[in-house]
């Protein structure tokens, strides 16, 4: 499934995602940047989520029970530098996300996206 996010700020956002199952094996990518977040192995139920916090400071990965589930990303994975692009390196601030899911996906996977739209300043 493709996600078009039309990002109108002047600087990288780095947001927090929430991916909800059921779902095995799932990745979201920025094609736009070519960054990738990859769980090869994650596994989760119908209405199990993991939230993918990616603001400066954070860098965190945890479940609908609160635990740790960074260990889920595969080493390719890019956990720093993971974000939406704004205008010119994105055209028109235009990312295009995929995301992908290996089985068990179904008609209450879904993946959720909040951020700032971020502007340089003087």
């Amino acid at each position: 499934t493709t996600l078009p996010i039309t990002y109108s700020g002047s600087w990288a956002s780095y947001p927090i995602i929430t991916i909800t199952g059921p779902g095995t094996g799932i990745s979201l990518e920025n094609t736009t940047t070519g960054h990738v977040l990859d769980f090869p192995a994650l596994s989760l139920a119908g209405g199990e989520y993991i939230t993918i916090d990616l603001r400066y400071g954070y860098k965190t990965v945890t479940d609908n029970l609160g635990d740790n589930r960074i260990g889920e990303l595969s080493d390719s994975s890019d956990l720093a530098e993971w974000h939406l692009a704004p205008a010119p390196t994105a055209v028109g601030g235009n990312n295009l996300l995929l995301l992908t899911v290996d089985a068990d996906a179904g008609d209450n996977t879904s993946v959720q996206m909040s951020y700032y739209h971020r502007y340089i300043g003087l």
